[in-house]
């Protein structure tokens, strides 16, 4: 990221100097020195991020829409397969394995 004084500069040099001399003048990349000289807004880099974001989110949001459709059908299944009080048994042991807590080890003299 370049301090505003860079591209202040980058602004003023665009006026007379090519590019690549600007690039070498500032030791930055020519590309960045191009970006900066043709560049009037600087909040139009911000909305353009705030777009791929939100696009980002919508195709986030159709895997999200598949994970859960996949989810309440197998929920849906499996309830059907199995009584209630296996489903609380077999979630009791689930919870019982994924525990964190470390087993007590046995004493021995």
């Amino acid at each position: 990221m370049l301090r505003m004084e860079q591209i202040e500069a980058i602004k003023r040099m665009s006026r007379s100097e090519s590019i690549s001399t600007i690039a070498s003048a500032l030791d930055i990349d020519w590309k960045t020195a191009k970006k900066y000289a043709e560049m009037d807004d600087f909040n139009v880099t911000v909305e353009t991020k705030v777009a791929r974001a939100r696009a980002s989110n919508r195709a986030w949001d159709g895997l999200t829409a598949i994970v859960r459709r996949s989810l309440e059908a197998r929920r849906s299944s499996r309830s059907s397969i199995m009584s209630p009080s296996a489903s609380v048994h077999s979630t009791r042991l689930m919870r019982n394995s994924l525990s964190t807590r470390p087993r007590p080890m046995a004493w021995r003299p």
